[in-house]
């Protein structure tokens, strides 16, 4: 297990979350993957898409999936402190999308993304996730702590 935390860089969380969220923005545009893929609109709680059948999606919603990805690529490149800093904002942004999708609800007007139960519940997983990512591995590889260059496990 040690050996494992030795290779979680913030740059390599910072990749994994921005390549799952690129997964999740393609797959929200691709026709089997999405039901009711005609049903879906460009934005609002009236967007009828689901992925996989039980999370709500938008042309928004995937949009803002693939931006999100992407700003975690940019990230995971320039190093270690953006790695950081995209894992906790990016993280404080999921959090609170999730509690407004929970607080306006999946009928309401305010609904622009639009989100679901299910949605609501994977961003607040993935800020959880993001927020203890970004924390702990920023911690562990401060710049006073972060090894100039990994070590190979022992055999």
């Amino acid at each position: 297990m040690r050996n494992l935390a030795r290779h979680l860089t913030p740059q390599v969380l910072a990749l994994v979350v921005a390549v799952g969220f690129i997964a999740f923005g393609i797959m929200g545009f691709i026709p089997g993957v999405m039901h009711d893929m005609d049903d879906m609109k460009m934005a609002g709680h009236d967007s009828d898409g689901m992925w996989l059948g039980v999370g709500q999606l938008s042309y928004l919603h995937n949009v803002l999936h693939l931006t999100i990805g992407v700003l975690g690529l940019f990230a995971a490149w320039k190093g270690l402190r953006a790695s950081v800093i995209y894992l906790i904002a990016g993280g404080a942004f999921y959090g609170i999308f999730g509690i407004y999708g929970l607080v306006v609800g999946p009928e309401s007007q305010a609904n622009w993304a639009p989100t679901n139960g299910f949605d609501d519940t994977i961003h607040l997983l993935a800020a959880t996730f993001m927020i203890g990512a970004g924390i702990v591995s920023g911690r562990y590889f401060s710049r006073e702590q972060a090894p100039t260059e990994l070590a190979p496990a022992p055999a």
